[in-house]
């Protein structure tokens, strides 16, 4: 009688107890590791620490969400480390132009104290303040002109291409007669041995030519040599000059605004965002700006497109 009334109740409870241990044993194996690792990251992306990675070698529904986990904390990382950069050269770009303008800013503060001084005495004769206002004149329009090229690197932080395709034959059409205006009295030739249409934003494509054509015949001797070619899914146009090529020091920072070379410092004309402005606008089309100086001498620029899709 016993042993009749255990059967009935017996069954089912071990059954209970299997089924409560296998699912024990699937939550240790299968989802108690995938688990810690999606609220260890949950917690540490909160706190803004993302120098970690999420590492799962399982094919089941969390180890597949872990590897979403870790596809959003690299591009989390990555936006932040863009951030950063972006945040430092402002930085940059900010304390050299509070530098640059120091000096304008002091020789018309001289100036206005010189007259304020010897005018009211009538010790100044016409031809000295007349000087006196041209010099003074010069470095408003200078003051003037930085402003504007402030204003410039803050439009092209809004910026964004806009590709479409291009006859590459079409392309070197438009850039060899811009090429031989901006060179005049000095030679200038483009070579391109490919052919075909090539996706790309020929706006951003003839920004970055000019700035870098325009430096090339700042420091060349007679001449600029400009070739494009197609590498893979990348334009490359690159620029040579037969100069004296590139100081150590500018081939780390010829890119950087406002850099510009000690022999450089008293030009009024020049402020050093030519190569900068090409740099930003090859990152902003997915490629990036590369200095060199040639081994037979001259500086060497390249600029590489990545292609991209209208």
């Amino acid at each position: 009688m016993f042993s009749y009334l255990v059967l009935p109740f017996g069954v089912p409870l071990i059954f209970i107890i299997c089924i409560v241990s296998s699912s024990l044993l699937f939550y240790r194996r299968k989802l108690k590791h995938p688990l810690q690792l999606l609220d260890d990251a949950a917690r540490r992306i909160a706190r803004n620490d993302l120098d970690f990675s999420i590492s799962t070698e399982g094919r089941n529904e969390l180890d597949r969400l872990a590897q979403s986990f870790e596809r959003m904390r690299a591009a989390l990382e990555q936006n932040n480390r863009a951030m950063w950069r972006t945040m430092e050269e402002r930085r940059q770009i900010n304390a050299a132009f509070s530098h640059d303008l120091r000096t304008p800013m002091t020789i018309l503060r001289g100036y206005n104290d010189f007259l304020l001084q010897y005018y009211p005495s009538g010790r100044l004769s016409e031809d000295k303040i007349l000087t006196t206002l041209h010099t003074m004149d010069h470095h408003i329009a200078r003051l003037e002109r930085y402003i504007q090229s402030m204003s410039s690197i803050q439009r092209l932080e809004e910026r964004e291409p806009a590709p479409l395709p291009v006859d590459l034959s079409v392309l070197v059409e438009h850039l060899e007669y811009s090429g031989k205006m901006l060179c005049r009295d000095r030679a200038f030739s483009l070579s391109c041995r490919d052919s075909g249409n090539f996706t790309v934003d020929s706006a951003f494509l003839s920004e970055v030519f000019e700035n870098l054509v325009s430096n090339a015949v700042r420091y060349c001797t007679s001449s600029v040599q400009v070739s494009l070619s197609l590498q893979k899914d990348r334009l490359v146009l690159t620029v040579c000059d037969d100069g004296h090529g590139f100081s150590q020091d500018a081939l780390s920072h010829a890119a950087d605004a406002y850099y510009r070379a000690e022999k450089e410092a008293r030009d009024s004309e020049h402020f050093g965002l030519g190569l900068h402005i090409a740099r930003v606008l090859c990152e902003k089309h997915g490629g990036y700006l590369q200095a060199a100086n040639r081994p037979g001498g001259g500086a060497q620029v390249t600029a590489f497109f990545s292609a991209l899709h209208s």
